[in-house]
């Protein structure tokens, strides 16, 4: 038996490609990591069994592995409050906006908040919109903005003060940035 690896690309047509490997191959399974970037009935189109990893929008019905978002957002917020942070900002991602996406992981920030005796401050929540078809470059542009903005790079206001942490949550990855003081 050999075993194949393909890894494909965000900008590739997963559906596509897929059946054109299954085509190939006749693999005896397909495993997608992260979002699916896909209508979910589009699967269907495939005779290979599928496993989902870490995708919140994997198709109803088929197995999946995901992560469990509200505690691995409590350990991290944790670990920095126990580093001395006091001032954490929380940067999620939207497709729109609008919705903020990770609710999950914004209550075990906030849960962490709340056991140290601490108030969730919604000045310190930003949310970056990001094009889900070119997630890596227009996420990474969003969070350079909103790095900014957040260490008020073009001066501090009077009484601003700036975060000592910033917590990114993505899909694709968890950033955790820690600030030095001036």
């Amino acid at each position: 038996m050999s075993v194949r690896t393909h890894v494909l690309s965000a900008h590739d047509d997963l559906i596509e490609d897929l059946k054109r490997i299954e085509t190939s191959y006749a693999p005896l399974l397909f495993v997608v990591f992260g979002p699916c970037l896909t209508d979910s009935w589009r699967f269907s189109a495939l005779t290979t069994p599928l496993l989902f990893v870490l995708s919140d929008d994997a198709p109803e019905g088929r197995p999946m592995v995901v992560s469990d978002d509200f505690a691995g957002a409590l350990g991290v917020t944790e670990s920095l409050l126990d580093a001395g942070h006091q001032r954490i900002a929380l940067v999620s991602d939207s497709a729109d906006g609008k919705r903020v996406n990770y609710e999950h992981r914004i209550e075990g920030f906030r849960e962490a908040l709340r056991r140290h005796g601490m108030r969730f401050d919604p000045s310190m929540l930003s949310t970056i919109t990001v094009d889900f078809g070119d997630y890596l470059e227009s996420s990474q542009e969003e969070l350079k903005k909103a790095l900014r903005s957040l260490l008020r790079e073009d001066g501090l206001p009077t009484g601003y003060e700036p975060p000592t942490a910033v917590f990114v949550l993505s899909d694709m990855d968890w950033v955790l940035f820690l600030i030095s003081p001036r």
